[in-house]
């Protein structure tokens, strides 16, 4: 359990006022402190390994959820070989959209939000798909190292008008907290948008808005792709309280203890009728964005909290 002493409001106010750095264009210094938080971060996991690995597989991540009562997206259909896609095709026979995407966390990769349109088969962006499409993008994930994890189909979750309504579209907006132990860091909220072909994940450009561990969207960041104005709408949300965030935060909270993996992040939203909806986890997420203060701010807590010693 995190020290009480060093709380996550001194964490997080030391961590907005750094400048921000592109991802590849860090010094020398600043990449040598990447490096040493990675290893202290794999260190502290170390001994949290198997737990940790449920995070990587959705299907096993979102049944031990769903038995602690939380909402999590309905699986329709799952399967772990190419033999297995026509039955697993059937899986959206009777529904009108889904989410298709590998098992494993993909970082974008591979996720298709569909919806029916007069019998075929269309992306948010407007692209149309065929079950021929999906036959060959199935392959391709499962001749991949995470093939054991298999490919879900699963529930497409619209987030409450109080969020879509800072982007002007209807994609997931999802909140992404960062926690150390039980203790919150800060969170970033994540927007679908034109550029991003109104997906979510940023690796695929969606806009970004740094949020404080009080709610608050940031004008200052440590990660390379936030704003405080979305592109589309142009709404500026600088010093906007998050809406549901004590949703977001106990949702959250609830997860980190449940786990107990010392370092990680959570990904929900809140539905259309006001649910938290947990979407994801990571056991280690991203670190290459962090600068140097930031780095040293976080693996000082890990060292006050462990053996570990990097510094």
């Amino acid at each position: 359990m995190a020290r009480k002493s060093q709380s996550s409001v001194d964490i997080a106010s030391s961590l907005f006022d750094v400048p921000v750095r592109r991802h590849g264009n860090f010094d020398t210094e600043e990449a040598r402190y990447v490096h040493l938080l990675r290893v202290a971060v794999n260190e502290l996991q170390r001994e949290f390994q198997k737990e940790g690995d449920i995070f990587y597989d959705k299907i096993k991540f979102k049944e031990k959820l769903a038995k602690s009562r939380m909402k999590v997206p309905m699986t329709y259909a799952y399967m772990t070989h190419i033999d297995q896609f026509e039955s697993f095709w059937k899986g959206q026979k009777s529904i009108e959209e889904f989410v298709f995407k590998p098992n494993h966390l993909s970082q974008g990769k591979y996720v298709h939000v569909i919806h029916k349109e007069n019998e075929q088969y269309v992306e948010i962006d407007g692209s149309i798909r065929s079950k021929k499409y999906f036959r060959q993008i199935s392959e391709k994930i499962l001749a991949e190292k995470h093939a054991r994890k298999g490919i879900i189909m699963e529930e497409v979750i619209h987030s409450h008008p109080d969020l879509t309504k800072l982007q002007g579209n209807d994609g997931l907006v999802d909140m992404r907290l960062y926690f150390l132990y039980d203790v919150l860091l800060f969170g970033k909220l994540r927007f679908p948008c034109k550029l991003s072909n109104f997906y979510g994940n940023t690796g695929r450009h969606a806009t970004a808005v740094f949020v404080g561990d009080d709610g608050i969207i940031k004008n200052t960041s440590l990660m390379d792709n936030t704003t405080t104005s979305h592109p589309d709408t142009n709404i500026n949300m600088d010093g906007m309280k998050v809406p549901f965030w004590d949703e977001f935060h106990q949702t959250g909270l609830i997860v980190a203890k449940l786990f107990k993996i010392p370092f990680h992040s959570v990904d929900m939203t809140v539905d259309r009728d006001g649910n938290g909806v947990v979407c994801e986890a990571e056991k280690i997420p991203f670190l290459a964005h962090f600068t140097k203060r930031g780095c040293v701010e976080l693996i000082n807590i890990i060292q006050e909290n462990s053996g570990i010693k990097v510094l």
